[in-house]
């Protein structure tokens, strides 16, 4: 279940241990990314023979809206997560959030009290702390590497030409990895 908790907070929840899981993306990747592009994730933890799958697409944006869609592949099943910006210039605000599990209809989620909103400069990724070439399944793929996250540990390496979200690879300190497995165009809705 611990597993099922953390896919539905990836996208969608306003705290993952303290942060949002939305403050790992690459806004200015999802700012340039073309509609319709997807990117596959394989998320372990250390210790534990559990595998989830998850795929970000890019379903729509335009100057005012930008719509992502994230579908994970769960040892308990399937997780549909869609999450709706608002975008004023360079201001993006989550503005809405849903979640379908199984057959089950969409449902919202509650959005932050405060509401998620981001500057668009990918400053909450963390502190760059220099450029890594970083071998993932995707391959070798040159990133901006960032350390500590808002914890305090883990690193992540990001690179704006991974298109939708950004991330090639995220370490939360903890024994969980995220890391890119590939990336294509041509995404379907799941929703």
């Amino acid at each position: 279940m611990k597993w099922l908790a953390f896919v539905v907070l990836l996208a969608a929840s306003p705290a993952l241990a303290q942060q949002s899981p939305l403050d790992n993306i690459s806004y200015t990747a999802l700012a340039h990314a073309p509609v319709g592009t997807w990117a596959d994730y394989l998320m372990t933890k250390e210790g534990e023979s559990e595998v989830i799958t998850v795929r970000y697409q890019l379903m729509k944006r335009d100057a005012k809206q930008a719509v992502l869609e994230v579908d994970s592949k769960t040892p308990i099943g399937r997780v549909l997560t869609r999450v709706q910006f608002t975008i004023a210039g360079s201001k993006w605000t989550l503005t809405r959030a849903q979640v379908k599990i199984g057959d089950i209809d969409p449902i919202d989620t509650p959005l932050p009290d405060s509401g998620h909103t981001t500057d668009g400069k990918d400053a909450l990724l963390g502190k760059p702390a220099g450029k890594d070439t970083v071998t993932v399944k995707a391959g070798k793929i040159a990133a901006q590497h960032y350390k500590p996250t808002r914890r305090g540990k883990g690193e992540m390496w990001a690179s704006d030409d991974v298109f939708p979200v950004g991330v090639v690879k995220i370490n939360d300190g903890d024994g969980s990895t995220i890391e890119l497995v590939g990336t294509g165009k041509g995404a379907k809705s799941v929703f």
